[in-house]
């Protein structure tokens, strides 16, 4: 489920970033305002954050692809009363293929999308949408401060623990969800 919506937001945004997002951006945004903009993002340190958020997500899906795949092909290879030898061969032949494409997704992906563009062009939209000229400044002010540049350090370290234990604590979950689905299928299959 997490794998599908990564890949759902990761699609996406190339989708956009391919779209001419920058017409959005080309709003009447005053060169003021799109400075003090420009200016915050520099400050955050934002395209370096989106960077490592991404790189973060896809090697939590290396993570996770492993086990859900190996977690239904399990059960698929039990479905289908695969010997021991077939099922390890399955597994293997699957994990390779998978982690491949996965791989070749990555890589792609990651090359596809201009960050910096990508990020300024929706955040000149969204920051003149909902700040104005003087909460700009006041927070560009915070992130000038020692815990202003703190939180910009602290912040991908933050996000991946979040992902982690975020994971820890879901993908059981999954599991259990994404197996009762199955015996219901099987069930209704019989």
């Amino acid at each position: 489920m997490r794998f599908k919506t990564t890949l759902s937001i990761i699609g996406l945004l190339m989708i956009f970033s391919t779209t001419g997002l920058q017409t959005l951006a080309q709003s009447t945004i005053s060169p003021q305002k799109r400075a003090l903009i420009k200016e915050l993002l520099e400050v955050t340190d934002a395209v370096k954050l989106a960077e490592s958020t991404s790189q973060t997500m896809m090697a939590q899906m290396e993570q996770d692809f492993p086990r859900i795949m190996e977690m239904l092909l399990t059960q698929q290879a039990a479905d289908e009363k695969l010997t021991a030898a077939q099922r390890n061969a399955l597994l293997e032949d699957a994990g390779k293929s998978s982690l491949r494409m996965l791989k070749r997704f990555q890589e792609r992906a990651l090359t596809a999308i201009n960050f910096a563009e990508l990020l300024e062009t929706v955040s000149v939209e969204l920051y003149d949408k909902y700040f104005s000229e003087e909460e700009l400044k006041d927070i560009i002010a915070f992130y000038r401060t020692p815990t202003g540049k703190k939180t910009v350090q602290v912040m991908p370290k933050l996000v991946n623990d979040v992902m982690q234990k975020s994971t820890e604590l879901v993908l059981p979950k999954i599991k259990s969800v994404l197996e009762e689905l199955i015996q219901e299928e099987i069930k209704r299959i019989k």
